[in-house]
C-alpha cells in the first residue's frame, strides 16, 4: 500500500514537471529529436528516435496525472492480498512505460515496442480476475488488436524500402496508408473492430479508467494526429464515413444498455468516433484539445462508476442504482458533473471543445450522410447521459442492503481530478488560441445545437421509461448488432483450428518426417549414424521434395 502511495505522489510531481515543460516548449515553439544509432546494415540504419515537443509533453502530463490518481484510488478499490496487489501494480507500471514509448517515438522501429506492449499488457489486465468470461473477452481483445499489429509489421516492411523507419521524413504510398488506418481503427475500436472495447470491461475498474480514457484507445488517434498530413483526401473521406457510423451505433447501443460500466464504455466509443470525424476534416489541434479534455472527465467517470460498484459489492445493473444521489451525494455529484461535461453543458469541461467541434462541423464541407449521423449521435449522447442522471436522482430506492461508508481516499483522488480537469481544460483552450476564432454561421445552425440538446433530453426520458424494463430490441443493441456473438464464434473457431493444427499436424505429420523420428527408427535397428550425416540426408530429402513440387507446378 505504501509503495503504491509513494508511486502515485512521485508520478503526480512528474506530471506537474511535464506540464511546465510542455508550456515552455509551446512558448519557444521548438522541438527536440534525440537519435541513437543502434546498428547499420549497408544503407539501412536501425535508429532509436525520441521526439520531444509540446504535444508529446502535454500527453505525457495527461497520462502521468491520470495514472497517479488511479494508483492512489486503487489502494482502496483493489482491496486484495499482497501478491495480487503486486501483480496489479507491476502490470500498470509496464502499461505506463509502453504508453510513454508510444508517445515519444516517431519511428516505426520504436513504436512497435510501445504498441505491442499496450496490446499484451491490456490482455493480461483484462484476464486479471481469471474467470472464463474474462478469458473470452481477453482473447477477443488481443485477436482484434493483433490485426492492427500485423498492419504495423507490414508497414515496417514497406518503410524499410526507403532506408529509414522514421515516418516524419517522407510521404506514404497507398499500401502504407491502408496499414496505418488498419492500426488506428483496431486500436481506437472503430467499426468493424468495435466489439472489443465493451468486452474489455471485464478488467478491474481502475484499469478501465486508465486504458479507456487516455492510453490504449487513444493510441490510434494520437498516431493519426502525428501523421495526418501524410494521408490522402480519399482516405480522409473513408475515415469520416466509418467514424460517423461508429459514433451513431455506439450512442444507440448505450441507450439500451443496462450495464452501468458498459454505458461508459459505449460513450467512450462514441467520443472516439467523434474525434476521428473531426480529424478527417483536418482540424488536428481541435482533436488534440478534445482528446485531452475527454480523457480527463472520462477517467473521472470510470472512477465514480467503480466506486459505486465497490459499495454495491460488484453489482453493475443500472436498475439497482435508483436513488444513489440521496445515499452518496458527493460521488453522485461528481458523476453528474462528468455526464454534463460529456453533453457539452455550458462552461463545464467538455463545453470548450465539443461546442466548438460541432460549429466546425457545420462550417465544413461534408456529405449529408455524415451530417445526419453527427446530429443524431449528439442527440444520443445527451439522451444516455440524461437517462443515467434520472436513474441516480430518482427518489425510488430499490436496494435495501448494508451500504458502506464513503471512502476518503477514493473521494480525494476524484476531487483532485475534477479540480484539475476544470482548471487545465480552460487553460489549454486559451493556450491554443481557440478563443480568438469567430465562426460566422447562419442563425438556424446556431439554434440547431439547442434543438439537439432538447431532443436528446426528450429521447433520454423515453429511453429511461421503456429500456430499463425488458425491451424486445434490447438483445440486438446490447450485443452491438450481434457483433459480440459473431466475434466470440470466430474466436472459438480460431482456437479449435490452432488446437487441431498442433495435435494433428505438428505433433504427428511433422514429427514423423523429422530427424527425431528417423533417428528413433534407426536406433531400433541398431544402426549408428552421426548427426552430420543425418542433417545431410535430411537436406537431400527436402531438396528432392521441393524439386518434385516445382516439376509438378511447372
Amino acid at each position: 500500500m505504501l509503495k503504491m502511495l509513494i508511486c502515485g505522489i512521485l508520478l503526480f510531481m512528474f506530471s506537474i514537471l511535464m506540464m511546465l515543460l510542455s508550456l515552455y516548449f509551446l512558448l519557444i515553439n521548438k522541438l527536440m529529436i534525440f537519435e541513437w544509432l543502434i546498428y547499420t546494415v549497408n544503407s539501412m540504419k536501425f535508429n532509436f528516435f525520441i521526439l520531444i515537443d509540446s504535444k508529446s509533453l502535454m500527453f505525457m502530463f495527461l497520462v502521468s496525472m491520470i495514472f497517479s490518481m488511479i494508483i492512489i484510488y486503487s489502494i482502496s478499490y483493489m482491496d486484495l492480498s499482497m501478491n495480487y496487489m503486486n501483480r496489479f501494480f507491476y502490470l500498470m507500471i509496464l502499461f505506463l512505460m509502453s504508453m510513454y514509448m508510444l508517445i515519444l517515438s516517431p519511428s516505426m522501429l520504436s513504436i512497435i515496442l510501445g504498441w505491442d506492449g499496450l496490446g499484451l499488457i491490456s490482455f493480461c489486465l483484462v484476464i486479471y480476475y481469471m474467470k472464463m468470461k474474462s478469458f473470452t473477452s481477453g482473447m477477443v481483445t488481443i485477436i482484434l488488436n493483433r490485426v492492427g499489429d500485423s498492419g504495423l509489421l507490414l508497414m515496417m516492411c514497406f518503410v524499410a524500402c526507403f532506408g529509414s523507419w522514421n515516418l516524419m521524413l517522407y510521404k506514404m504510398n497507398e499500401y502504407m496508408m491502408f496499414f496505418l488506418l488498419m492500426m488506428a481503427f483496431t486500436k481506437s475500436a472503430q467499426i468493424p473492430f468495435s466489439t472489443w472495447l465493451p468486452m474489455a470491461m471485464m478488467a478491474p475498474t481502475p484499469v478501465s479508467s486508465l486504458v479507456h480514457s487516455s492510453t490504449l484507445v487513444t493510441a490510434g488517434i494520437y498516431l493519426l494526429i502525428r501523421y495526418t498530413d501524410l494521408l490522402n483526401y480519399e482516405y480522409k473521406s473513408v475515415i469520416l464515413f466509418i467514424s460517423s457510423l461508429t459514433m451513431l451505433f455506439a450512442g444507440l447501443t448505450a441507450n439500451f444498455e443496462l450495464d452501468l460500466k458498459k454505458v461508459v464504455a459505449y460513450s467512450t466509443l462514441s467520443q472516439l468516433g467523434f474525434m476521428m470525424s473531426i480529424m478527417s476534416l483536418g482540424f488536428n489541434d481541435l482533436v488534440f484539445l478534445h482528446l485531452f479534455i475527454h480523457a480527463m472527465f472520462k477517467s473521472l467517470m470510470f472512477m465514480c462508476v467503480g466506486s459505486f460498484m465497490h459499495y454495491m459489492n460488484g453489482i453493475q445493473d443500472m436498475r439497482m442504482y435508483y436513488g444513489m444521489y440521496y445515499i452518496y451525494p458527493v460521488k453522485s455529484f461528481i458523476l453528474i458533473f462528468t455526464m454534463l461535461s460529456l453533453c457539452g453543458f455550458p462552461f463545464l469541461v467538455g463545453f470548450y471543445s465539443k461546442d466548438l467541434i460541432i460549429e466546425f462541423f457545420f462550417f465544413s464541407k461534408m456529405n449529408y450522410f455524415s451530417v445526419i449521423n453527427l446530429i443524431i449521435s449528439t442527440m444520443f449522447t445527451v439522451s444516455y447521459s440524461f437517462r443515467m442522471i434520472l436513474v441516480l436522482t430518482n427518489k425510488f430506492l430499490l436496494m435495501n442492503m448494508v451500504f458502506k461508508n464513503e471512502d476518503y481516499i477514493m473521494n480525494l483522488s476524484m476531487l483532485i481530478m475534477m479540480i484539475f480537469s476544470m482548471i487545465y481544460s480552460k487553460m489549454m483552450f486559451n493556450l491554443m488560441n481557440f478563443n480568438l476564432l469567430s465562426i460566422n454561421l447562419m442563425l438556424i445552425y446556431k439554434f440547431l445545437v439547442f434543438k439537439m440538446i432538447f431532443l436528446g433530453l426528450v429521447l433520454g426520458y423515453n429511453f429511461y421509461k421503456y429500456t430499463l424494463l425488458d425491451s424486445k430490441y434490447g438483445l440486438f443493441y446490447m450485443s452491438f448488432m450481434f457483433m459480440n456473438f459473431i466475434y466470440k464464434k470466430i474466436y472459438l473457431k480460431l482456437i479449435m483450428f490452432m488446437f487441431n493444427y498442433e495435435v494433428f499436424f505438428e505433433k504427428t505429420m511433422i514429427e514423423m518426417f523429422s530427424g527425431k523420428f528417423m533417428i528413433l527408427m534407426l536406433n531400433l535397428y541398431n544402426i549408428k549414424v552421426s548427426n552430420l550425416m543425418m542433417n545431410i540426408f535430411l537436406m537431400m530429402i527436402m531438396y528432392m521434395i521441393f524439386l518434385m513440387i516445382y516439376l509438378i507446378m511447372y
